[in-house]
């Protein structure tokens, strides 16, 4: 929350995808896909999901000497919720569909997952998303 008498600082971007395809940048909730060729048709990864449960999603980068996101690894996304404080990881794959597919919540009760679907992070081994 921007509680002081200046202007409020950008929530920050994450990357661009391989080749430039798009940007992915933050608000205050959600993640956002901009092409540079129309910004003016953005998508919003999250589908709404953070602002409309006060869901703050951060995407983990995962690999230290990443140059660019490659769209065909899942995105690997933090997320606190601000009423409740309840938290976890999710993943999301990059599907330009419509701009219309599903988050695939991972590891966290916030939307009713169920044991099947929860990844128990072992630090010691590799996990494979599916």
């Amino acid at each position: 929350m921007h509680d002081s008498p200046s202007l409020p600082g950008s929530y920050g971007s994450i990357g661009w995808l391989a080749g430039d395809a798009a940007i992915l940048i933050n608000d205050r909730f959600d993640i956002w896909k901009i092409d540079p060729k129309s910004p003016s048709e953005a998508i919003n990864l999250t589908l709404g999901e953070g602002r409309n449960k006060q869901i703050t999603f951060r995407r983990e980068r995962l690999k230290a000497d990443e140059t660019s996101i490659d769209p065909n690894e899942p995105l690997i996304l933090s997320a606190f919720n601000e009423v409740n404080k309840d938290n976890g990881f999710f993943y999301k794959f990059l599907r330009w569909k419509n701009g219309s597919q599903a988050i695939d919540y991972v590891g966290t009760s916030l939307h009713g997952v169920d044991q099947s679907q929860r990844i128990q992070p072992d630090f010691g081994k590799k996990i494979n998303l599916p």
